[in-house]
């Protein structure tokens, strides 16, 4: 079998000829047709990455230098309920990539932006993970997220949009939001720029489902989530590869570091600094060290980096 028709099938566009040799090549040799999917597969996989977006399910590159952390369960029954409407009924199919779990981790240092099975857009800030299906289901769209990320959600409302975090259930029918969802520090926010969502706090079953209206945000505060009005008009500067310091505390500005600049960020001080105050936003692309020696303007410290261990000292 030509491995240049298997990529067609899987781009969706092979001819009837040449989805009809698929079918045929799989009923006379699965073994061959599983072991060659697997192939196209993972050479799909490791296809580089333009820019920053990404295609789901049955195309997805990754950046080839660093490796989006990508898992596709079960590649070749995809690739052959894809390919063999005739011998797997089309609600079997279905049924099958919907339990299909792909999950994308961004690695430390980078951010991603790429469309869901829906077409609802996701922007992944650093770090940040997603877990969705190959198909949503008919009746619900659930994603689970680790980290920060923006949504954009097609509109559909016979079949709900529920973002999953360790902390709350966001339920929402068409709208735009933040999601922050940091386990480790037990942080969690959602803020809310269009539309309207449902939260349902997990932490809390006795709260009540607070619903948010655009410019209101949702904050976790001893496992308590509380309704705020948006003061932050930066929210979203993270998108354009800018870090919004105004009004953080040193410390968890500085995991916005590591994870914006890839570095482990060792602190060393007897005193945090007390940046609350400090305004501003920092370009990513300027690196570390600039974003430091802006810091260090307005808080008094000094640091070192080890350029072979890539951890910075603050001192």
């Amino acid at each position: 079998m030509d491995q240049e028709v298997i990529y067609k099938a899987l781009r969706g566009e092979a001819t009837p000829d040449e989805l009809e040799q698929v079918a045929r090549w799989h009923s006379e040799n699965p073994e061959d047709f599983q072991r060659c999917a697997d192939e196209v597969h993972m050479q799909i996989d490791m296809m580089e990455l333009y820019g920053e977006e990404i295609r789901p399910a049955s195309w997805i590159a990754v950046h080839w230098r660093k490796v989006v952390r990508i898992t596709v369960q079960a590649a070749a029954m995809l690739a052959i309920g894809l390919f063999v409407g005739g011998y797997i009924s089309k609600e079997r199919t279905y049924d099958m990539l919907a339990e299909q779990i792909n999950t994308l981790q961004v690695p430390y240092g980078q951010r991603l932006k790429f469309t869901l099975p829906d077409g609802s857009s996701v922007q992944l800030n650093s770090g940040a993970k997603i877990e969705y299906p190959s198909v949503f289901k008919k009746n619900l769209r659930r994603v689970k997220l680790s980290g920060e990320a923006v949504f954009d959600v097609e509109h559909d409302e016979r079949c709900p949009f529920v973002v999953e975090t360790f902390a709350s259930d966001i339920r929402v029918l068409g709208t735009k939001f933040n999601v922050v969802a940091d386990e480790r520090h037990q942080r969690f926010s959602t803020a809310l720029l269009q539309g309207r969502v449902q939260i349902t706090n997990r932490l809390d079953p006795t709260q009540k489902d607070i619903i948010l209206k655009p410019n209101d945000i949702a904050n976790l505060s001893n496992g308590h989530l509380f309704i705020e009005p948006i003061t932050d008009p930066e929210i979203l500067c993270w998108t354009e590869g800018l870090i919004n310091i105004s009004g953080l505390p040193f410390d968890e500005l500085m995991e916005k570091f590591e994870r914006a600049f890839d570095v482990k960020i060792d602190i060393s001080l007897e005193k945090l600094p007390n940046i609350r105050n400090v305004s501003g936003k920092i370009r990513v692309n300027d690196g570390i060290d600039k974003a430091l020696h802006i810091l260090q303007y307005t808080a008094d410290f000094s640091y070192k980096k080890n350029s072979e261990t890539n951890v910075v000292t603050i001192y």
